[in-house]
């Protein structure tokens, strides 16, 4: 084990994606995400039951909407072929068959979609602590946060994230859901005009995961243009609650139009600062380029192990210099090198740029990333190298090392 990583092993074995149950070993993710459901359910009926609705009919929707989501898993897994739980589409998916459901039935919609949006949302807020525990829709690496342990890896966890500390986005996320149900359950009870607590969730919700997602480091996510998919359909969704206000299917909400019209302007500021903007912080932290500089520095540890392999085969007196290096699909560079000295291990990164445009800022900040990626309890710093656009990161653990 790296000295480093040390002294904060115990917080990955604390925490662990599976539960002991009456003698069996399930998955913690699966079980919050059933218990999230089956309580959405019920809080639904309960809403349904309160404001003098059918309950007969909130079971139907439910039973409609169940058989839709599965309907929706299966053809994903049929033309992904692997299973995908995407909360955003599920969401999408719920609301459409309700409704249609209703609507075949000819009751009215909007009452019904209330209690059912705020099920949704409280099945959100479980789900999301079960994806907390398994290591999925992960944030980014962060100076405080979850780790996530070999037992996660075994599950399906990125092994290139294994031990670095994440930012909780999922935990986050969670405690956003419950805020919204507890204003959407206020809104029903309240009596607001149907369909009230529908766009309140629809909107809110998608406001939230949009920031949600900057903080989000899986690779693995769709995008376009240099958002997210759930940063495009939360744009989408909003802005088809504010047009069905303009048109009287729901009283207006100026907020409502202002959600969909700030989210826009986010995307087109954002947007014009990543072009523009002279450090390329964008390209070098999306989460895909982390993956490639977790891969490059797991190369270079272990070229640095094969180093001293051939050395210590070479005959006596004679020297071999070899420098590690391992490079990004961006052009970034990194050697790696280390010595000992006082008792203490200090390892050397060596950052450029294949095109010579690696700024300091840039690199201070990939530094950082480094540090976290894979020397969380050290220090480190960074220094400007002779020739332009050459830095030298030098990592001290805080431990002696082992005699």
């Amino acid at each position: 084990m790296n000295s480093c990583e040390a002294p904060i092993k115990h917080l990955n074995q604390s925490f662990h994606p599976r539960v002991n149950i009456l003698g069996r070993t399930l998955p913690a993710y699966r079980i919050l995400l059933l218990t999230g459901i089956f309580l959405g359910i019920v809080l639904s009926l309960f809403m349904i039951q309160v404001t003098g609705l059918a309950l007969a009919v909130g079971l139907g929707g439910s039973a409609a909407t169940a058989v839709a989501l599965f309907a929706a898993a299966t053809v994903t897994k049929a033309v992904t072929g692997e299973e995908n739980f995407t909360n955003y589409h599920y969401q999408i998916v719920a609301l459409v068959a309700a409704a249609g459901f209703l609507g075949l039935i000819h009751q009215p919609i909007l009452p019904y979609l209330d209690a059912t949006a705020l099920g949704l949302g409280l099945s959100v807020v479980l789900g999301r602590l079960g994806c907390l525990t398994a290591g999925c829709c992960h944030g980014r690496p962060a100076r405080w946060g979850i780790r996530y342990g070999q037992a996660h890896v075994a599950d399906g966890f990125p092994a290139y994230l294994n031990g670095v500390r994440l930012l909780p986005v999922q935990a986050m996320e969670s405690l956003w859901a419950l805020g919204i149900v507890i204003v959407g359950t206020v809104l029903v009870l309240g009596k607001q005009p149907a369909g009230t607590a529908l766009a309140w969730h629809v909107t809110a919700y998608g406001v939230g995961r949009f920031f949600f997602e900057f903080l989000r480091g899986d690779a693995e996510r769709p995008d376009w243009r240099g958002f997210s998919e759930a940063q495009w359909t939360a744009l989408i969704t909003i802005a088809v609650i504010a047009g069905a206000g303009l048109v009287g299917i729901w009283p207006f909400q100026v907020w409502h139009a202002g959600a969909a019209m700030g989210l826009a302007v986010v995307m087109i500021v954002v947007a014009f600062w990543r072009r523009w903007e002279p450090h390329h912080l964008y390209q070098l932290l999306h989460p895909r380029h982390i993956r490639q500089i977790a891969e490059a520095l797991d190369k270079l540890a272990d070229l640095s192990k094969a180093q001293l392999v051939v050395e210590g085969e070479l005959p006596a007196g004679s020297q071999l210099h070899l420098v590690p290096m391992a490079s990004t699909a961006l052009g970034l560079e990194l050697s790696f090198g280390y010595v000992e000295q006082a008792g203490q291990r200090i390892d050397h990164y060596t950052l450029s740029s294949r095109n010579g445009n690696l700024t300091h800022r840039a690199a201070c900040i990939l530094s950082e990333l480094i540090a976290q990626l894979r020397h969380a309890s050290c220090t480190s710093e960074i220094i400007a190298g002779r020739q332009t656009g050459i830095f030298h990161m030098l990592i001290r653990s805080r431990q002696p090392l082992q005699s």
